[in-house]
């Protein structure tokens, strides 16, 4: 049971293209054998052409697809069919990569390789509820963006809604063993701790807390040759960029962020993700601070209560005048209760306030609401992708499952 003949069937060649496109040709070989037992797999490999192989014409195009069919109703006559071709824009199926596309050289794809990794791209429009506005100047580096007030300085704390860009990056990767599959999917919702592409030139736009894990996905996979099997995992990440806002120490009120970030943002190397809410702080009260020997607050101290912020009442005649007020000019630092005609009146409408929690003009920034949202602690990349750039996955290096 053996094959005794094979010979290629010139007149059977074919040829196409398409621009634009890898061309592609077909080779088409007769097989004799001696006995209708023959394996197909000698049947396959009489010609002595494997996946992989370049065309002998055309050495960019390589074997992708072999196929054997029985000749008419003969059962020792075959008919085996080479088709060659270049995949474009799907390296999954291949097993290795263009060495030099510029120079036409390719590496021969390996059915027994792990493909290497690639990326894609892309970006959307998302909307937020936001009391801030995103302080646009032309130096991205200075984002600082400050309450929304109405014209009469009162602050929008109930927000708008705006459009945000969503840039996403998405990683195809290949590996070979699960625990590297795992570690990916525990770290999904995770935004990095470092610069990151490691090799960014700008470390403002793509430092810290600059991307985040928003997605992953997994599939097994198999490949076989020659019957070997390759057994690998496809996984999918998908990164979402976070425009960083400049940290403003004046304005920011950080709260439940972790210290180390903190630090960071204090010595200006990192920023703020923009995913991260700004809320104006504004309210009806105003917290109030111990007395110094002058009279006036110490607001270095820590803050003993909270009173209601008070605004001026003004007293008007029958003609609408502004009149001063009955009772007379009185002391405002006066203990007197004056029941009947009083000076000031707690708020109808609330008031800027400050990072110390008092009542600001309303003409003033008045400090801006910075809460720590993020559930789980950030993430080193080297952790996820080696010492290597994230932004090129590096090839697979775990041997073959035999």
């Amino acid at each position: 049971m053996a094959v005794v003949n094979n010979y290629e069937n010139v007149v059977a060649r074919s040829s196409t293209g398409e621009i634009r496109n890898a061309p592609t040709y077909k080779r088409t070989f007769t097989v004799r054998c001696d006995n209708p037992d023959t394996s197909m797999v000698d049947v396959a490999n009489a010609p002595g052409i494997k996946y992989g192989d370049p065309h002998p014409h055309d050495a960019s195009c390589f074997v992708t697809n072999v196929d054997v069919d029985a000749d008419g109703d003969s059962m020792l006559i075959y008919t085996v069919s080479y088709l060659y071709t270049r995949p474009v824009n799907d390296l999954s199926v291949t097993g290795g990569v263009p060495s030099s596309p510029e120079g036409g050289s390719y590496n021969p794809p390996d059915p027994l390789a792990i493909p290497e990794g690639y990326w894609s791209g892309g970006s959307t429009l998302e909307t937020r509820q936001n009391s801030t506005t995103r302080g646009f100047v032309q130096a991205r580096v200075n984002f600082d963006g400050v309450p929304i007030k109405m014209t009469n300085g009162r602050p929008l704390t109930s927000g708008v809604v705006m459009d945000f860009a969503s840039e996403q990056l998405v990683m195809q990767n290949y590996y070979a063993e699960w625990k590297e599959v795992e570690n990916l999917a525990l770290n999904v919702d995770r935004m990095n701790g470092e610069k990151w592409p490691l090799d960014a030139t700008n470390a403002w736009e793509n430092g810290p807390m600059a991307w985040k894990v928003v997605g992953f996905n997994w599939s097994f996979k198999q490949q076989s040759s020659g019957q070997q099997r390759l057994e690998y995992f496809e996984v999918q990440v998908t990164f979402k960029r976070n425009v960083l806002w400049k940290y403003n120490p004046a304005v920011h009120d950080l709260q439940g962020w972790p210290p180390n970030v903190v630090a960071n943002l204090q010595n200006g190397k990192a920023g703020i993700p923009s995913t991260i809410p700004m809320l104006a702080s504004a309210g009806f009260q105003e917290l109030i601070y111990p007395k110094l020997p002058n009279g006036q607050e110490n607001l270095n101290a820590a803050p003993i209560g909270l009173t209601a912020i008070q605004s001026e009442i003004i007293y008007r005649n029958c003609a609408g005048k502004p009149v001063p007020n009955p009772n007379g000019n009185q002391d405002p630092n006066s203990t007197e209760v004056c029941e009947q005609f009083q000076v000031t009146e707690p708020t109808t409408e609330e008031v800027p306030l400050s990072l110390k929690g008092k009542a600001v003009p309303r003409n003033t920034t008045g400090a801006v609401v910075v809460p720590w949202t993020e559930e789980y602690p950030l993430v080193p990349f080297d952790i996820l992708f080696g010492k290597g750039p994230p932004h090129k996955p590096s090839p697979t290096t775990f041997p073959p499952n035999p």
